[in-house]
């Protein structure tokens, strides 16, 4: 990529070069290099925009939304995608269209726009089978396979589950097969099929170490962690979560950084009352710098709820109503309710 960056530059072909920087930007993005991958992206849309590239420009502004959304600045992943999509439109790219709307309703899902995500997905999907893209739609089925996990509708979830599992399969996508594994290893888990969920993250873990995506890897030993947490296998729980917490900073994945401490926070909560607690100041600490405010008041809650469980009410409480105001503050009715019934019993007024 270096040499034809070279002799494009050398022959001011300014739209090879900006393809070649797009190339760059993608090899630095698969790598972790997410600053340099954004810094081609920037320096490719712009070449892509002064020889009015369209088709060019929607695939880069795709690309520069997607490292914007990994990071958490989910606004400026937005406004990306949705001049990408414009531009896939206007030149009439179906599949670039479907790829967007994708991307669109993974942000609206972020955000708790929940049903937004849905129509999105939903679209995208009526796109990926119009064309007969049968990888986009493995993709946009195990999306909808989480919203429908999230809204507890389990059955159908693993419906959707399992349809993308075997167009992955069939397409020979290992990435697109260890995320479904994970994902219908957790719909198990919820349903109370432990050994058959550990079979599922177990083979996703396989799958994950053989291409080399530590992202996927560090998420199913979390899972695994979680699962061994709470069958009580404390030390083997540990060993997953910390091999998890050093690949989500290795790959500067600060969201699924937080996850991993909030575990540890609860796996501590009971034999060091002290680690527990600095473990969780340092959650809210990540929570807060990417603005996770969602994320912030379900810690706080479950660190709340965890102790009431324990007969600890007196500490509870102050973890409770910190959760309360942020879930009222976000507008989440549910959770207020939720939260209410946990804080009237440390408080006494529980039924």
């Amino acid at each position: 990529y270096q040499q034809a960056l070279t002799l494009y530059r050398e022959i001011s072909d300014r739209l090879g070069e900006a393809n070649v920087l797009q190339a760059i930007g993608g090899v630095q993005w698969f790598r972790g290099e997410r600053e340099a991958a954004l810094a081609n992206y920037q320096q490719a849309l712009t070449l892509f925009r002064e020889v009015g590239a369209k088709l060019g420009e929607a695939n880069v502004l795709l690309a520069i939304g997607d490292v914007q959304q990994f990071r958490g600045e989910y606004e400026a992943a937005l406004a990306s995608y949705q001049q990408a999509l414009t531009l896939y439109r206007e030149v009439g790219v179906k599949l670039g269209e479907a790829n967007v709307l994708l991307a669109i309703g993974g942000v609206q899902w972020f955000r708790g726009e929940r049903e937004a995500a849905l129509v999105s997905y939903q679209q995208a999907l009526t796109l990926y089978r119009a064309i007969g893209d049968r990888r986009g739609e493995a993709k946009v089925l195990q999306a909808i396979g989480g919203v429908q996990q999230f809204r507890d509708e389990r059955e159908a979830a693993l419906a959707s589950y399992q349809q993308a599992l075997t167009l992955f399969r069939e397409v020979g996508v290992k990435l697109g097969e260890a995320n479904v594994l994970l994902a219908i290893g957790d719909v198990q888990w919820f349903r109370g099929e432990r050994e058959a969920a550990l079979v599922s993250y177990q083979q996703a873990l396989t799958l994950y170490r053989a291409i080399g995506d530590r992202l996927g890897e560090a998420k199913v030993l979390q899972a695994i962690g979680d699962m061994q947490q709470f069958r009580d296998e404390r030390e083997a729980a540990l060993v997953n979560y910390q091999q998890a917490l050093t690949l989500y900073r290795e790959i500067g994945d600060r969201r699924g950084e937080a996850k991993v401490l909030a575990a540890l926070s609860l796996l501590h909560i009971d034999r060091d009352p002290t680690e527990s607690q600095r473990l969780l100041a340092q959650v809210l600490e990540l929570r807060r710098s990417i603005n996770d405010r969602y994320g912030e008041g379900s810690d706080l809650g479950n660190y709340g709820t965890a102790l009431v469980q324990r007969g600890r009410g007196a500490e509870a409480l102050s973890y409770l109503e910190r959760a309360r105001a942020i879930f009222a503050e976000l507008g989440l009715t549910k959770l207020v309710a939720l939260t209410d019934q946990g804080i009237a019993w440390p408080r006494g007024d529980g039924p």
